[in-house]
């Protein structure tokens, strides 16, 4: 931990902060950095954006999601199991994917595919 972490919690204990509630305090920061970085990846170029729409249950509710994302070098399955990667971890309960469509083709299939590669 660098001198910077350790000024940090001390602050935090000072301020009568409990361990439970530091630990709590630096998990959310750990998360927010990862999807910061996950975001940024996803954004850092400019041109050849397509429009993905993600179409999910989670609670017995029906949701969808749609985000602009630049390519990247990368296929647009690629680009779109990514958000959908990044839509399960923002939600505490389990999701479950319905249809995926980007710029107006179903790529529901090749996303379900990637998903489950990446369980093997």
């Amino acid at each position: 931990m660098n001198e910077k972490w350790k000024k940090l919690i001390q602050q935090f204990e000072e301020n009568g902060y409990t361990p439970s509630d530091i630990q709590r305090i630096v998990h959310f920061y750990d998360v927010t950095m990862e999807t910061d970085k996950m975001l940024k990846e996803l954004y850092e170029d400019v041109g050849n954006e397509h429009t993905d729409q993600i179409f999910y249950t989670t609670s017995d509710n029906s949701v969808l999601r749609r985000g602009n994302f630049p390519l990247k070098k990368k296929k647009p399955e690629e680009v779109a199991y990514v958000f959908w990667k990044w839509i399960k971890k923002e939600h505490p309960y389990p999701c479950e994917l319905e249809k995926v469509i980007v710029d107006g083709e179903d790529l529901t299939q090749l996303v379900k595919i990637l998903e489950k590669a990446s369980h093997l």
